[in-house]
């Protein structure tokens, strides 16, 4: 009898552990899946501070930028652009060679010196032989880049301070002067805006009498968050300019690209010292 007693106090016993255990796997389940849920909560907020925080990481000062890219290229003549007073011709050049050698590694798009009488050439690299062999200038494209605002949005200036100067040649001026050789007149002259406003003036204006060189329009608002320009001449930028995160994602990638063509960089740097005037022959 009391083996028997002993035998259901146990199975009693036994089912109301097994009935806790259970409970408890039910609770401990209940807890670790709302510890998920709280983990994936969790985790959505970090990705979207992630992905705000990728958008919004920078707050590239004109100091910063300088100072940045002066460590990036030391082959290119673009270092003399790395300034203050002359970053928005380096802004121009980074959206023209992007252009240019990012889709195709067989261009090649060479910034000039400061004493040259255009900013930058591009060619075919395939063509270099010809054109220093065959002195073929019309395997060449030459650019000049102008940042305008002000007067330099009017017509008769655009005429008169860009488009007589760049759509001859100069080697006259260069053989008095030993400055601003231009062997030819420039295929593209680049007026860029600051300000969406000055765009929408220039692109209104009729340039169809313009023959000899292109004009080229181009709107670069969106590569500033602030512009601040020099109060004497309305010319280059002020201590005070943001440039975009995107902007200057894309100007190191430009400077990678130099980078990548610094040997070809070397040669035409070497051919253009000793005849600046190149692919023509001096006198």
């Amino acid at each position: 009898m009391n083996n028997l007693f002993i035998f259901i106090i146990t199975i009693i016993t036994v089912n109301k552990i097994v009935q806790h255990i259970h409970f408890y796997k039910v609770k401990l389940y209940i807890y670790r899946f709302n510890l998920y849920n709280y983990w994936y909560i969790l985790y959505s907020y970090r990705f979207n501070l992630s992905s705000y925080c990728s958008k919004h990481r920078y707050n590239v000062t004109l100091l910063t930028l300088v100072n940045h890219l002066n460590t990036k290229v030391s082959k290119s003549h673009v270092t003399e652009l790395m300034n203050f007073q002359n970053l928005p011709e380096l802004i121009q050049h980074a959206r023209t060679g992007t252009e240019l050698m990012s889709p195709n590694s067989d261009i090649y798009y060479h910034i000039s010196a400061k004493h040259q009488g255009y900013d930058a050439f591009s060619f075919h690299k395939d063509d270099l032989d010809r054109i220093i062999i065959e002195k073929d200038i019309s395997l060449m494209t030459f650019y000049e880049k102008k940042m305008v605002t002000g007067n330099n949005l009017k017509f008769s200036h655009i005429e008169r301070n860009f488009y007589d100067k760049y759509s001859v040649p100069n080697v006259e001026g260069f053989l008095n002067t030993n400055q601003g050789a231009r062997p030819t007149s420039v295929d593209f002259l680049e007026l860029g805006a600051y300000f969406r406003e000055d765009y929408d003036t220039l692109v209104k204006l009729d340039l169809s009498k313009f023959k000899e060189t292109t004009i080229v329009i181009e709107d670069y608002s969106d590569v500033f968050e602030k512009v601040v320009l020099k109060p004497e001449k309305r010319s280059g930028l002020h201590d005070g300019t943001i440039i975009s995160d995107s902007e200057f994602e894309h100007l190191n990638s430009f400077c990678n690209l130099l980078n990548e063509n610094a040997e070809i960089c070397l040669i035409m740097n070497d051919l253009l010292d000793n005849n600046p005037l190149f692919p023509l022959i001096i006198g």
